[in-house]
C-alpha cells in the first residue's frame, strides 16, 4: 500500500466530510490520441512500462484502456492505495515566517473549509501542506478511465455536487458537474473538449 497526496478545494473537502463525495475525476496526462495508420489508441508515457520496457502503449478499444491504468505510473495511486487530502489551512501567527516543513508536528491547525476562524495566522494554500497536517485519508477502492462527458447522474452526485454550482435553478447533477468542472479545469481541458479522465472511487478511512 502506498500513500499519495491529493489536493481538494474547500467545497470538495466539505463534500467528503459530509459523505457526499466518493469519487474524483482527474485528466489523463498526456491525453491518448488516435494513430492514423493503425487506428489504435496511443498513450505516450515518460516512464517505461512493462517488460521489455516501452514508452508507448497501444490498444484497439477504449475499454482496453482500463488495462493501461493498471500499468501506468499514476500520481493518484491504484486500488488499495491511500490518498491524504491537501486543503487550505491556518497555523498560529508565530509560524507565519516559517515554511510548512519547519512547523513543529502537533501544532494547532485550523481548516477554513469547516472551521470558524480563531487563529490569527495567514491562510496557506493546501499544495504546500505536510502529511501530518492532513485530517482526511481516503482509500482507493476502484479505478477506471472514460470520457468526461460519459459521466452519469449518479456519478455526478458521487462527485459531491449540490446544485449550487450553476446559475440556473432545476439543473441536473450532471449539468452541475459540468459547471464545476469548467470552473476548475476550463482553461486547459474544458468540458467541451471531452478529455479522457482517470476516475478514482474512494472511501474515507480513519487516520
Amino acid at each position: 500500500m502506498k500513500e499519495k497526496p491529493i489536493l481538494f478545494s474547500a467545497p470538495m473537502v466539505n463534500a467528503i466530510l459530509e459523505g457526499r463525495k466518493s469519487m474524483t475525476r482527474r485528466t489523463v496526462k498526456p491525453q491518448p490520441y488516435i494513430q492514423d495508420k493503425s487506428g489504435l489508441l496511443v498513450i505516450e508515457t515518460k516512464k517505461p512500462l512493462g517488460n521489455p520496457p516501452a514508452t508507448i502503449f497501444r490498444c484497439n478499444t477504449s475499454k482496453l484502456m482500463n488495462e493501461w491504468i493498471e500499468q501506468m505510473p499514476c500520481p493518484y495511486g491504484n486500488r488499495g492505495d491511500r490518498l491524504w487530502v491537501k486543503e487550505s489551512y491556518i497555523l498560529p501567527k508565530i509560524w507565519d515566517t516559517h515554511k510548512p516543513s519547519e512547523v513543529t508536528p502537533g501544532t494547532n491547525i485550523e481548516y477554513p473549509a469547516t472551521d470558524i476562524p480563531f487563529l490569527l495566522g495567514k491562510r496557506r494554500p493546501g499544495i504546500f501542506m505536510c502529511r501530518w497536517m492532513s485530517r482526511i485519508t481516503l482509500e482507493i477502492i476502484d479505478i477506471r478511465v472514460e470520457r468526461l462527458q460519459d459521466i452519469t447522474e449518479d456519478d455526478a452526485l458521487a462527485e459531491g455536487v449540490t446544485g449550487d454550482e450553476g446559475p440556473y435553478d432545476q439543473q441536473t447533477p450532471r449539468m452541475c458537474f459540468e459547471t464545476l468542472w469548467d470552473s476548475i479545469n476550463g482553461k486547459k481541458f474544458p468540458w467541451s473538449s471531452n478529455p479522457r479522465v482517470l476516475i478514482r472511487t474512494f472511501r474515507r478511512v480513519d487516520q
